[in-house]
């Protein structure tokens, strides 16, 4: 999301210049920065969050595979059928 923003940012200046807008430099640079200012301070000071635990590959299901009957049969053969 923040590189998105960033994105946007950049988007949205050369979309402004483009029509005849001058938008100040500083304005832009300070955005940039008070944004990667609050982006370091949460990365610091939010709690360190608590690891997945991923299932093994002996868990049940997991080597299931779902086949759709529907798709096994052959398209065809309602055709061939009906044609003769």
């Amino acid at each position: 999301m923040w590189a998105l923003s960033f994105l946007l940012l950049i988007g949205v200046l050369l979309v402004a210049e483009g029509l005849g807008q001058h938008i100040d430099r500083g304005y832009i640079y300070f955005a940039m920065g008070f944004s990667f200012f609050v982006k370091a301070l949460n990365l610091r000071l939010r709690p360190a969050a608590e690891p997945v635990h991923l299932r093994g590959p002996s868990s049940p299901g997991l080597n299931c595979r779902r086949t759709n009957s529907r798709t096994s049969r052959d398209p065809l053969k309602g055709l061939r059928s009906a044609g003769r």
